[in-house]
């Protein structure tokens, strides 16, 4: 009798070893994962699903199965309790396939991307756990916000009228290319008063320009001394969505606007946008604000330097910026004297002090809403 039970008990014992060997050995080896690649670009708050399907070739179940994402810092799973990390569980019966799905939402400007993903096998007892990286492929560029109407501030308003008032000096009163209403900025000597009387409404003259208007944005990813060492993403992200602003404004008004940067940028390898205008070019320029990184490349001064063999001397050259220097005040003063028209747009938080002289420059005071936001690059 007792040998009958120390049988069974041994073969208990063996059963419970022996059959998660098993199914790690000849199950969970063999379940495939098919997944859809992602590559797309979104805006913040916009949800991305994702498909994933699982096959069981075998003869036998998989009683647990949980598939773990790391989700980058830009991406959501939009739960109360949010730890950064997606896990579904399910399981597999035999000759059984199954698809997948989960949603996240865009929360941070910048390249979401990762490559791998982690499976967790479990047997019916839970006595034992295998584990398994499945490859992937999801890249997503997230916008800066555009969503969100943001109030327009008075320096931006200034900066516009001022761009506008410029151009004006250059028009040619022979080329008269049509009529539009009043806008707040624009001159009395440009009213027709006979369209005036006819429409009931005030409206002006526009007339052609004896040069292009053309508009070429030089952002300052450089935001403390030595340009390669610190970056600030909070700063960055907050510039990105204020050239996005400027951007669609001069683009509404007919101007063709080009991008300069010293950022670098993951996706496009470059640090040129040629200059256009139009819907195209708004999306364009918000794709760039979205794959651009916080790492700057080469100085502001650098930056101002470069700018001459992508303009030319009847453009408008406009530098939005948080930061300069004594070496980027005079790189500015030379290039001020090379083009008819610069203007400076100064994001403030507080650490710049005074104007830069000779230029035009209009500055937003703006408060550190994320003072822990700062990255090091050793």
């Amino acid at each position: 009798m007792w040998l009958l039970l120390w049988f069974i008990l041994i073969l208990v014992v063996f059963s419970l070893w022996a059959a998660p060997e098993y199914w790690g050995a000849k199950v969970y080896p063999r379940i495939r994962v098919e997944t859809e690649p992602v590559d797309t670009i979104v805006d913040i708050g916009d949800p991305v699903t994702f498909r994933c399907r699982f096959i069981n070739p075998t003869r036998l179940p998989c009683p647990r199965i949980r598939l773990s994402w790391v989700l980058p810092e830009h991406l959501r799973s939009g739960s109360d309790t949010d730890t950064g990390q997606v896990d579904i569980d399910f399981y597999l019966m035999p000759r059984q396939s199954a698809e997948v799905t989960f949603t996240v939402y865009a929360a941070r400007r910048g390249v979401a991307e990762w490559n791998e993903a982690y499976l967790q096998f479990t047997d019916l007892l839970g006595l034992r756990k295998e584990y398994r990286t499945v490859y992937v492929h999801a890249r997503m560029v997230i916008r800066p916000n555009r969503k969100k109407p943001i109030e327009v501030t008075k320096a931006l308003t200034e900066l516009i009228g001022e761009m506008r008032t410029r151009r004006y000096y250059s028009e040619d009163p022979s080329l008269f290319m049509g009529l539009r209403p009043y806008q707040a900025g624009d001159p009395l000597r440009g009213i027709s008063w006979l369209a005036t009387a006819r429409s009931g409404e005030l409206m002006v003259k526009q007339f052609g320009h004896t040069t292009a208007s053309k508009v070429l944005i030089l952002f300052n990813g450089q935001t403390v001394y030595p340009f390669w060492k610190t970056f600030y993403k909070h700063r960055i992200d907050v510039m990105c969505e204020r050239l996005i602003q400027i951007a669609d404004k001069l683009i509404d008004n007919g101007t063709s606007v080009g991008l300069l940067t010293n950022l670098n940028d993951n996706i496009m390898r470059s640090c040129y946008e040629p200059a256009a205008s139009g819907a195209y070019q708004s999306a364009r320029l918000a794709n760039r604000m979205g794959s651009i990184t916080p790492y700057a490349t080469s100085s502001m001064a650098d930056l101002i330097h470069s700018a001459s063999d992508y303009a030319a001397q009847d453009d408008t050259i406009l530098l939005l910026t948080s930061y300069w220097d004594a070496e980027g005040i005079r790189a500015l003063a030379g290039m001020s004297r090379r083009f008819k028209s610069v203007l400076v747009y100064n994001l403030n938080w507080g650490e710049q002090t005074g104007t830069l002289p000779g230029v035009p420059t209009f500055t937003e005071q703006l408060s550190e809403d994320e003072p822990g936001e700062k990255g090091e690059v050793s």
